[in-house]
């Protein structure tokens, strides 16, 4: 789709539900695709689910139609910069480097009691 999106009025949305976050290796899916997407939406991966966040990121090109127009690109998101959604944010990405939390979802499905397995052998 990414290249009939650079020639049409259509553009390519990454949504993180089943695919942010490491559930198919990379933080978002769209990381991996042929051209990147022109809208990627983040949201109850940034906590782990704990509490409400979500993220719009859009391309040069998507924000460009904006400036052009003198109009915002508004995200309602009430939740946005407060400090515990923000820790929380920070803790999650934290952990999931301190886990390998990338290399271990590109390893696929695994026995996660294994001892082989650090989120098994380390205290959460």
């Amino acid at each position: 789709m990414g290249s009939a999106a650079r020639t049409t009025t259509a553009g390519s949305c990454s949504p993180p539900v089943a695919t942010g976050f490491g559930r198919t290796g990379p933080y978002f899916a769209g990381q991996e695709w042929p051209e990147p997407p022109d809208i990627l939406l983040a949201s109850k991966g940034l906590t782990n689910g704990t509490c409400a966040a979500a993220a719009v990121v859009a391309s040069t090109e998507v924000l460009s139609v904006f400036t052009r127009a003198d109009a915002s690109l508004v995200h309602a998101e009430t939740q946005a910069g407060s400090p515990s959604t923000c820790a929380a944010i920070t803790a999650v990405t934290g952990e999931m480097e301190r886990l390998d939390a990338l290399q271990n979802g590109k390893r696929g499905p695994q026995d996660w009691t294994s001892s082989s397995n650090p989120s098994a052998t380390t205290p959460l």
